[in-house]
């Protein structure tokens, strides 16, 4: 379990480096998701982050409690993305408002469609 009481930065769900890719530009569609609880029955926010760009977030009011178990989901597709040397991608989350957000199993998927 991992848990922040920011609500302005996100912190880190899981994190990978897509290494395999080739070089180019490409559309990076990410798929994220976690479970999710709030300390006082508020809300997470979930967001997707490819090479340093955070994606605009979704949120889902969460029980209230410590053991995450309200599974939330962000998908989003970067556009233009020029990839050297592999990128990092992640699945991002902060608290919609005061309090503590606990989370469980981040998940990521990703698919990468060439343009250059």
């Amino acid at each position: 379990t991992t848990s922040t009481t920011s609500t302005s930065v996100y912190a880190t769900g899981i994190s990978l480096t897509w290494s395999d890719l080739p070089d180019g530009t490409y559309d990076i569609t990410l798929v994220g998701s976690l479970l999710a609880a709030h300390s006082t029955s508020a809300g997470v926010n979930i967001g997707v982050d490819c090479g340093g760009s955070v994606s605009a977030n979704a949120g889902v009011s969460c029980p209230t409690g410590a053991n995450p178990f309200t599974r939330i989901e962000r998908n989003f597709t970067f556009s233009d993305v020029a990839v050297a040397g592999g990128i990092t991608i992640k699945t991002v989350y902060k608290c919609a408002s005061t309090g503590t957000a606990s989370v469980v199993n981040p998940c990521l998927q990703a698919f990468a469609k060439r343009k250059a």
